[in-house]
C-alpha cells in the first residue's frame, strides 16, 4: 500500500502522469475488447493481493480503499479511452469493479495452487490470517496438509 501512495504522488508530475497514461494505452497492452485490455492493464500494475485491498468506490464493511478518483485510476481510464474508441467510462468503471471484485479470490486461489504444487516435495510456509499466524505443512505423498498456529 505504501508503494501505491508513492505512485499517487509521483504522478503529481505531469511527465509521469503522461507516461503512465502511454503505458496504459490499449495500444501498448493491447486486448480483445475493452474488457480484455482494463483485465491486462490492471494485471500488470496491481498484485492481486494489492487489488484485493481496493474497490471502485471504498465502500461496503470490509475497509477497502477507493480506486475510482486516484490518479492512477485517471491514468488507466485516460491510456484506455485514448487508445480505444469503443471504451466508455462507464464500460471501464464495471470492468474495473468486476476484476477488483475477484481479486482476492484469484489471490487465495494462487496460494493454493501454489501450495499443491509443492506438496510432492514437502513444505513449510508461514502465513498470517486476519491478525493470527499459521504454519502450513504439506507432506507428500498424501498431501498432508496441516494449519498449526503459531
Amino acid at each position: 500500500m505504501e508503494d501505491f501512495e508513492l505512485q499517487e504522488q509521483h504522478l503529481s508530475d505531469a511527465q509521469a502522469f503522461d507516461t503512465l497514461v502511454g503505458f496504459t494505452g490499449a495500444a501498448r497492452i493491447g486486448g480483445r475488447n475493452t474488457k480484455d485490455c482494463v483485465h491486462k492493464v490492471l494485471d500488470r500494475l496491481f498484485t492481486n493481493s494489492l487489488m484485493a485491498k481496493f474497490n471502485l468506490k471504498g465502500k461496503g464493511k470490509r475497509g477497502k480503499r477507493p480506486l475510482e478518483g486516484s490518479k492512477v485510476y485517471i491514468a488507466i481510464q485516460d491510456g484506455i479511452m485514448k487508445f480505444d474508441s469503443t471504451a466508455t467510462e462507464d464500460c471501464i468503471k464495471v470492468n474495473v469493479s468486476e476484476h477488483l471484485k475477484h481479486a482476492a479470490k484469484t489471490w487465495r486461489w494462487r496460494i493454493h495452487y501454489a501450495l499443491m504444487s509443492q506438496a510432492y516435495t514437502g513444505l513449510e510456509i508461514e502465513v498470517q490470517l486476519n491478525s493470527s499466524k499459521y504454519l502450513f505443512i504439506i507432506l507428500p505423498p498424501l498431501c498432508l496438509i496441516c494449519l498449526v498456529p503459531l
